[in-house]
């Protein structure tokens, strides 16, 4: 009867052993799989955020260029109305696009710390760019003569940008409470 048992004990634990070395390779393979999902999710985010910044700043770089030689002026003028236009909607599209990140960067059930610091890195290279992009679309405008809408577009971006200024700063001052 001893003998059963102990052999009976023995089997039980080798199974456990067994089973836990197969749950653990198993995990690890799950594992692998959650990184790598991770990893293209990452990816997906990347070119995601660089697909709204680099149409916008495809434009600006296209207005630039218009302005390098001064006597294509008027064959650009009819280029440059429809470029404006474009770049204006787009401007507009990252000033709301902006806006509406930052309250999702709040929500920790919605995005990773990962993503977080994607969000924040994506916000600071905007803020950064946008003041000398809206100085680019100004000067296409007085550019090809129409001061009064240069005029116009400046004053208008420029309090735009503030607002965004000022809301990112208040944001970021929360969220260096809330860490605290």
């Amino acid at each position: 009867t001893a003998l059963a048992v102990g052999l009976s004990t023995a089997l039980i634990l080798g199974a456990l052993i067994i089973q836990t070395r197969y749950i653990a390779s198993k995990i690890d393979k799950l594992q692998k799989s959650i990184d790598e999902i991770s990893a293209d999710i990452h990816a997906q985010n990347i070119l995601y955020y660089m697909d709204k910044i680099s149409s916008y700043f495809g434009m600006i770089e296209s207005a630039r260029i218009l302005m390098l030689e001064s006597s294509l002026k008027e064959e650009i003028k009819d280029i440059a109305v429809i470029l404006l236009a474009n770049i204006s909607c787009k401007r507009n599209e990252l000033f709301l696009f902006l806006d509406n990140l930052l309250p999702i960067a709040d929500n920790e059930k919605l995005i990773s710390k990962r993503h977080y610091e994607l969000i924040i890195d994506f916000v600071h290279i905007v803020l950064d760019l946008l003041p000398k992009s809206i100085y680019i679309e100004k000067e296409l405008y007085t550019h090809i003569d129409k001061f009064n809408a240069a005029d116009f577009i400046l004053s208008e971006s420029t309090n735009c940008y503030h607002m965004l200024l000022k809301d990112y700063k208040q944001w970021f001052n929360s969220q260096y409470k809330q860490a605290i």
